[in-house]
């Protein structure tokens, strides 16, 4: 990360800064004084933002400054969650157990007639290892009487518990797309 640069800003004075960023404390691009993340503590604080939070509207803008989520490492990527998890919405149930390979994505249709769930399995290493008895637990914002599953047209069963909708996936090969009708 200390090879990627990272806008420096000054924050508006109703920003909430929740971090500074931190500068290495040798050159990022000297391989012989250079030491990983693990053995170089932080050195210089500075006072420009790393993380902001400011109301915008009526939801909230948060701002990062270095570029960590771009890394594809299971451990950036749980942290991103984790750091975001308190600005989105909670959908998946906690009884969910989508692999973390599997994207899960909710749209809408433009006329509001149907809704569309896709889980994509998006995995690094090819072949594609198939996912099994996944059970897909959400809650759904809207309503509806029944749930196609578009690789094959068939209906697929469901059960309510409570705000939650449980479908069991026994196979997701490379991503499966259900309608909400």
């Amino acid at each position: 990360l200390a090879n990627n640069p990272a806008p420096l800003c000054i924050p508006h004075k109703n920003t909430e800064v929740r971090m500074k960023l931190a500068m290495p404390d040798f050159p990022a691009r000297d391989n012989e004084r250079f030491a990983s993340i693990h053995s170089d503590p932080p050195g210089e604080m500075t006072e420009y933002p790393a993380l902001t939070v400011n109301s915008f509207g009526k939801g909230k803008c948060v701002y990062l400054a270095p570029a960590w989520l771009l890394l594809q490492q299971y451990t950036q990527q749980q942290s991103g969650i984790k750091l975001f998890a308190e600005f989105l919405p909670q959908i998946l149930s906690p009884a969910c157990n989508l692999h973390p390979s599997a994207e899960f994505t909710m749209l809408k249709s433009a006329d509001g007639k149907f809704n569309m769930y896709t889980i994509v399995n998006m995995q690094n290493d090819l072949p594609v290892v198939p996912l099994h008895n996944t059970l897909f637990e959400f809650k759904a914002p809207f309503d509806f009487s029944k749930i196609i599953r578009i690789s094959d047209g068939s209906q697929v069963d469901f059960k309510r518990n409570g705000d939650f909708i449980s479908i069991s996936i026994p196979v997701i090969q490379h991503a499966e797309f259900y309608l909400f009708l």
